[in-house]
């Protein structure tokens, strides 16, 4: 056989069953996050790989970031953020194919961004392919395997191709999820800067930075305001909160039980 010629592993024997593996583990998942650096862990053990990620490609911001990976410290994985076209995570992106280094330590568009140091003399690969969903690049996954000078890793790039397809739609569903989770962050933060905090309460969700709007518009009116609320809510805090916005914040704020 082509394998037993190469004398390389070709996980001929054991990759369909992997795969099935793979699939399974997806389609059952409850927990995409924590599934997906099991999944990652499990492919290095298999193609005997020193470290394994994915990158998620945020549309909305125009970049690129590693979601899940293995081998990687927390701090390694925030480095990881790419423009499109940037590195070789940003050509797989804006190209859409595959790349495969041989040795990283002579590739210049290799940036590592991540810090991987090398402390073997084997030569270490840098395999990279794109997770395509409908014609639209999701993310990509990626391996950095320790070799001694082999020759080609047809049989690492079809298996990784392979696993990037089972693993797309489970990505683009995570992606969306990101998109939102940075949609509201950002909707957060421009609230939080155009809102004034009263003193006397806290809190930073959406729905007080709504309540902190709505104390702001009706305390620089004269109308009468009505709180409601079951007891020990807070209305009193935010009869204060109006009070101290409003136009008589310099006259007492008197407390009358009934």
């Amino acid at each position: 056989m082509y394998c037993d010629k190469m004398k390389r592993n070709c996980y001929v024997d054991t990759d369909l069953e992997f795969l099935v593996k793979i699939s399974e583990t997806i389609s059952h998942s409850r927990d995409i996050y924590k599934e997906l650096e099991i999944l990652l862990e499990e492919l290095c053990q298999f193609l005997d790989a020193k470290y394994s990620m994915i990158t998620i490609v945020d549309y909305n911001n125009e970049k690129i970031m590693i979601s899940a990976a293995y081998g990687l410290s927390k701090e390694a994985k925030s480095k990881g953020v790419y423009k499109f076209g940037e590195g070789i995570v940003g050509k797989v992106v804006e190209t859409k194919e595959s790349v495969v280094i041989k040795d990283i330590t002579k590739e210049s568009d290799f940036l590592n961004k991540t810090g991987i140091t090398k402390k073997s003399e084997r030569q270490m690969a840098f395999i990279c392919v794109p997770i395509i969903v409908k014609d639209t690049v999701m993310g990509t996954l990626s391996i950095h395997k320790l070799h001694d000078n082999v020759s080609h890793f047809t049989a690492e790039l079809k298996f990784l191709n392979v696993v990037g397809m089972l693993i797309g739609r489970n990505l683009s569903i995570r992606r969306k999820h990101f998109e939102e989770l940075e949609e509201l962050r950002r909707e957060n933060e421009m609230l939080s800067h155009q809102t004034i905090k009263p003193d006397n309460i806290i809190g930073n969700s959406s729905m007080m930075i709504e309540l902190y709007q709505l104390i702001e518009r009706v305390a620089h009116t004269n109308s009468s305001v009505m709180i409601r609320g079951e007891s020990g809510v807070g209305k009193e805090l935010i009869a204060e909160a109006i009070h101290k916005m409003s136009q008589r914040a310099d006259k007492p704020f008197v407390k009358v039980n009934c």
